[in-house]
């Protein structure tokens, strides 16, 4: 599958928290979504980490999946911040990183593609890792 049409593909899955599969998936099914459509590769689940102070990125510097990256490239895992009860919480979202942009998936919106560089992302970006093998 070609990348254009696996991000067609994506963004027509409706967002579900906690969902794992085509018919409604959050922001980790994307990300397994991807790896396992571009490179057929079955990752970690991710889905024992909790939201919190530096949780999700905590979370996969413990795991031997994943190395952080100061620079992000194609493919790398883009860690970010999100806001639940109207509450900042640090590294509860990620996304995939891909031309410039970041592919993720919420509530309300779905998945989408945004620039990474907006205002809206920029802001958002608490860190990269880069899954071990493309090291």
């Amino acid at each position: 599958m070609t990348v254009t049409n696996l991000i067609r593909n994506l963004q027509s899955v409706k967002y579900l928290r906690g969902g794992r599969d085509w018919d409604g998936g959050d922001c980790w099914f994307i990300v397994e979504a991807w790896y396992k459509e571009r490179f057929n590769i079955t990752l970690e689940c991710r889905g024992d980490i909790e939201p919190g102070p530096d949780g999700f990125l905590q979370g996969y510097e413990n795991t031997s999946e994943w190395v952080n990256v100061d620079t992000p490239a194609n493919d790398d895992l883009v860690i970010m911040s999100t806001v639940v009860d109207r509450q900042k919480i640090m590294s509860a979202h990620c996304g995939i990183f891909w031309n410039g942009g970041v592919i993720h998936s919420e509530d309300k919106v779905g998945c989408v593609y945004q620039l990474a560089k907006s205002r809206l992302i920029s802001r958002r970006i608490t860190g990269y890792c880069r899954y071990k093998h493309f090291m």
